[in-house]
């Protein structure tokens, strides 16, 4: 994945629960990925623009605003539709997953997470979001 020596990637984990977002930094950063949280998509939409992270690990059940509205204004925006966005949810219907990907996640994993889920998910979406910019690289 290129320089990952250099700067470890950011993973934004939005989720309105301390003990989820805590296990989840956890795992993470034992990992080395370096984390930083969001307890409602006001804040993580303000994260999002201001820290750039690598990938967004978003529950769809927040306070403020569904994760699914979120994650549509993250797309409309150029500063940040280029991030990916894999949802973490107890909702575990087929519609909720059809719709995380029709407002533009690349992934769904579903409450209670199991590490190696959430591992296999942020570094297959890191992988595939670097070949695509070293893509549009070579267009350019």
């Amino acid at each position: 994945m290129g320089d990952s020596s250099a700067r470890a990637p950011t993973v934004l984990i939005v989720d309105d629960l301390p003990l989820n977002v805590m296990l989840l930094s956890h795992f993470l950063e034992a990992e080395g990925f370096r984390t930083t949280s969001a307890s409602s998509a006001t804040e993580a939409l303000a994260a999002s623009r201001q820290h750039q992270p690598d990938i967004i690990l978003l529950d769809v059940v927040l306070p403020d605003q569904s994760g699914f509205e979120l994650c549509s204004r993250l797309k409309s925006d150029s500063r940040t539709a280029d991030i990916p966005v894999v949802f973490l949810s107890a909702l575990d219907d087929s519609v909720s997953k059809v719709r995380g990907l029709e407002t533009g996640g690349v992934g769904f994993i579903s409450k209670p997470v199991h590490p190696e889920d959430v591992l296999a998910a942020v570094r297959l979406h890191l992988h595939l979001a670097e070949k695509n910019r070293a893509i549009a690289r070579q267009l350019a």
